[in-house]
């Protein structure tokens, strides 16, 4: 699972940016920024071994793929900071799925239960987003 972002320099620190889960960071250097974010992800799940790689496209390009190995406690992060985000509460959250009861939203922001691809398109149109799918060729590595 990949998600976008962007790094750009503004003044004399680089920023980077994943707008998926409301995540800003910086340094002081653009591969250190990048680090930085990597750092924010691993800290905010609790999870210093959790597996992500953060690559730039090019020197001239300012997009990052931020590229996770396990995705749900990714999509449990997606869900909780965007509903922070809209300010909803786990309730208005349910209402708006359709889905009785808090507990359920609950479960999947803490990566306890996996909605799956419905459920998580539901629970992000609830939030006021949709879902893009890029499907990218996975590269064999050789030998």
């Amino acid at each position: 699972m990949y998600l976008k972002g962007r790094v750009w320099k503004e003044k004399k620190f680089w920023l980077v940016e994943c707008p998926a889960l409301q995540a800003m960071t910086q340094g002081r250097s653009r591969k250190e920024a990048l680090a930085m974010l990597a750092d924010w992800i691993r800290a905010i799940l609790d999870r210093p071994d959790f597996q992500l790689d953060i690559t730039a496209r090019g020197r001239s390009s300012d997009e990052v793929l931020v590229r996770v190995h396990d995705p749900r406690p990714i999509v449990a992060l997606m869900i909780e900071r965007n509903r922070h985000a809209c300010g909803l509460t786990l309730q208005q959250i349910a209402d708006r799925v359709g889905i009785k009861g808090r507990a359920a939203i609950k479960q999947y922001e803490t990566g306890k239960h996996d909605p799956g691809f419905t459920q998580a398109q539901k629970l992000f149109r609830a939030l006021g987003y949709d879902i893009q799918i890029d499907l990218i060729p996975i590269q064999k590595r050789v030998g």
